[in-house]
């Protein structure tokens, strides 16, 4: 689930691209799945509570969902065509009803998470989202972003 949406990253410039090279006889992202190897088990040999590392996943990746709701506003008026053949072409109205909900429950979730989480928690939870957002705009005249989309 993970190495498609790592390739695509190290394709596009965010990653390098060394890191998609792919394994000559099993045709694997030998790279990639070494790196999530190694994220997965340093926290564990770390003596993390694995609890711990569950809930900040889980504030993150609702985090991202909510920042990718927001941003799928802006499809219509920034590709008008692509947006129009797209696989997942909705009418403008019915695209904001499912944003303005997909980002009321990620904000309503991320809240309900972080008030059962700690200070130290909330704050490495911060520190690794704005590390992310700083690496974003560091990198983003280096990406070569082209759009994709799956016709109807």
């Amino acid at each position: 689930m993970l190495i498609y949406p790592l390739k695509r990253a190290s394709a596009d410039g965010w990653l390098p691209k060394k890191l998609s090279e792919t394994n000559a006889k099993f045709g694997t992202a030998h790279w990639i799945l070494l790196a999530i190897y190694f994220i997965s088990v340093v926290p564990i040999l770390c003596g993390l509570d694995l609890s711990t590392i569950a809930n900040s996943t889980v504030i993150l990746t609702t985090s991202i969902r909510g920042v990718i709701a927001f941003v799928a506003l802006a499809l219509p008026v920034k590709l008008p065509d692509l947006w129009k053949k797209s696989a997942f072409y909705v009418e403008r109205k019915k695209l904001k009803i499912i944003c303005f909900i997909a980002i009321i429950l990620a904000v309503v979730s991320v809240v309900m998470l972080l008030m059962t989480t700690s200070i130290g928690k909330i704050a490495g939870n911060c520190c690794i989202f704005g590390i992310s957002v700083v690496f974003a705009f560091i990198f983003r005249g280096k990406v070569n972003v082209e759009a994709s989309y799956k016709e109807k």
